[in-house]
């Protein structure tokens, strides 16, 4: 009976350690998904993006223009804060959190959405 258990036990590892080598090779393991580059337009901050900003965002995130919320007024401000403005610039323009704020500024159009949506795809160009 001693004699038994033993080969049971690496019997038990063997049959683990091979499932896992099958588990893990390349012909059962899920395909790694792999980014495809961007290739859209060019988008680049101060070419596209900040003027948007400049018009959509002034004067409330403009510290220049007695601005007192968040600036919008730098690359890496916008940059940092691109997916919440992103999500804002989206919502109905009658839910209260819609940028920009009770309409003071046209809503953004589809175009200019798509625009910062390009931006970050491709790679946040700052010019």
């Amino acid at each position: 009976m001693n004699r038994i258990l033993p080969s049971i036990q690496k019997t038990i590892v063997l049959s683990g350690i091979i499932v896992f080598v099958a588990a893990c090779s390349q012909k059962t393991a899920p395909a790694a998904k792999v980014e495809k580059p961007y290739d859209g337009p060019k988008v680049s901050y101060n070419e596209h993006i900040a003027p948007l900003m400049e018009r959509s965002c002034s004067p409330c995130h403009y510290p220049s223009k007695n601005g007192r919320k968040q600036p919008f007024d730098t690359y890496t401000s916008v940059k940092e804060r691109h997916d919440d403005i992103l999500y804002r610039v989206q919502l109905p323009s009658n839910n209260f959190r819609h940028m920009p704020y009770m309409n003071e500024n046209p809503s953004l159009t589809a175009e200019e959405i798509q625009m910062l949506k390009n931006w970050a795809h491709g790679g946040f160009l700052e010019s």
